[in-house]
């Protein structure tokens, strides 16, 4: 079973979630300038074997200025060159994110883990499209 981290990268702070051994595991948000190093950290710890990067494509599944802000962040992360990677569109993934926390009563906790949450349905929907 391969291990995998998703990341859902924003200007000031990242949030990531693990699958290790069919575990779901979000982590807690991280600041983006520190996104390099914690990367690194998981696949040392972890031996993740491939990255799931969200991508907020527009509506016709295209670029805009957040995805190609995002993949300039992640091109430019020389110590990741090696480490397999996947792009992965994760329009609506902030929404869904608010809905989750909304339902589970974590109001409180919204701005502390929506970054989190939103890495973990972007893992959720690389699965469930990639039959994993």
């Amino acid at each position: 079973m391969q291990n995998l981290l998703s990341v859902d990268v924003g200007k000031k702070l990242s949030g990531i979630c693990l699958y290790l051994d069919g575990i779901i595991i979000p982590q807690k948000s991280i600041k983006t300038e520190n996104l390099e190093e914690t990367i690194l950290g998981y696949l040392k710890d972890y031996n993740i074997q491939k990255i799931i990067i969200g991508l907020p494509l527009d509506k016709n599944g295209n670029d805009n200025s957040m995805s190609l802000w995002i993949r300039g962040k992640i091109d430019s992360m020389k110590r990741l060159q090696n480490v397999e990677k996947t792009f992965f569109n994760e329009r609506l993934t902030t929404k869904e994110s608010e809905r989750f926390i909304r339902e589970e009563g974590l109001k409180k906790k919204k701005k502390d883990i929506i970054d989190s949450v939103s890495a973990m349905i972007i893992l959720k929907e690389y699965m469930e499209n990639e039959k994993f």
